[in-house]
């Protein structure tokens, strides 16, 4: 699933891995949905795994991104 308005009302601490990041983090065929992943020392329930899609955001792949709930970043990493 993706990031939807419930987790950004909540700023839950979810997020989307990208399939880089997938490779790194887990064995090949390992659900990866429901781990936790560490992100500058805070832990993130990993609620999908983004398709390799070259060039599909401003920065570029998203192979090597992990997308979280902008709400959530804000607070967790005290950005706003």
């Amino acid at each position: 699933r993706f990031i939807n308005d419930i987790d950004i009302a909540e700023n839950r601490k979810v997020c989307i891995i990208g399939e880089r990041v997938y490779e790194v983090l887990f064995q090949t065929g390992e659900d990866a949905i429901g781990k936790l992943v560490k992100v500058n020392g805070i832990y993130f329930q990993v609620i999908g795994v983004a398709r390799r899609m070259a060039n599909a955001s401003i920065g570029g792949s998203t192979d090597e991104s992990v997308i979280l709930p902008f709400s959530t970043m804000q607070k967790a990493f005290n950005q706003g």
